[in-house]
């Protein structure tokens, strides 16, 4: 579960339910017993309670294990990345989104512009690779937005702060808030919803684009998809 409110997200505000501490060091424990060096935390918020990642990472201490793992850019502080970084955390995933605080603003994420770029700093300082998620073609997508968000990436990766970097086009999915109310948007759907896929990643990275924007057709963000 997640406790955000991020409009375009099924899983918004869903009732959270963690496993014991306990627990994760027993599969730790018959990880390391297969012979495996390093894991990957499929938890969306495991970094984002610091008395929980404090629980985590002492778990993980003595294990020594590589591990990667998600954060949030309202919540990664530095004592949790130093914590991560102390204990194997080798690279942390974020859903970034969008470099636009326009865009972040409509969709409910909940954070600044900067906040993103203090995680990626943060990041670095304790030697941590960041691999960041971005969505195209989000409500209010335009030609400014789109220039914001390639700026972003290039100045981050040039930096040395973004090691790696996802980009999708935005899907309406079912039981989010902008499908639920995609005429308060700016989003208009042209392709069937019922009939589409909905899939994250085709053939070569393929996306399907059943949406536009006011400012931007749905071809124009499958170019700046392509294109980026």
């Amino acid at each position: 579960g997640c406790p955000m409110g991020c409009a375009f997200c099924e899983d918004r505000r869903t009732k959270v339910r963690h496993y014991t501490p306990r627990r994760v060091e027993r599969e730790l424990e018959q990880i390391t017993a297969a012979g495996f060096g390093s894991v990957m935390f499929f938890d969306d918020i495991f970094a984002m309670i610091p008395k929980r990642t404090q629980a985590l990472t002492d778990v993980l201490r003595p294990f020594k294990l590589a591990y990667r793992c998600f954060a949030h850019a309202n919540t990664l502080r530095e004592d949790m990345a130093r914590m991560m970084a102390e204990t194997g955390c080798v690279e942390v995933g974020f859903g970034c989104e969008h470099a636009s605080q326009k865009i972040l603003d409509v969709i409910g994420k909940g954070v600044k512009a900067a906040q993103n770029e203090e995680l990626l700093q943060r990041c670095k300082r304790y030697g941590i690779r960041v691999k960041a998620f971005f969505i195209v073609g989000l409500p209010g997508e335009d030609p400014q937005t789109l220039i914001e968000l390639e700026q972003f990436i290039a100045r981050h990766v040039e930096s040395g702060a973004l090691h790696d970097f996802d980009l999708s086009v935005y899907f309406p999915y079912r039981g989010t808030l902008i499908r639920d109310q995609i005429s308060e948007y700016d989003m208009q759907v042209t392709g069937d919803l019922d009939a589409a896929l909905g899939y994250y990643k085709g053939q070569s990275g393929a996306a399907e684009v059943v949406i536009r924007t006011a400012a931007l057709s749905a071809d124009d963000i499958r170019a700046a998809k392509e294109y980026i």
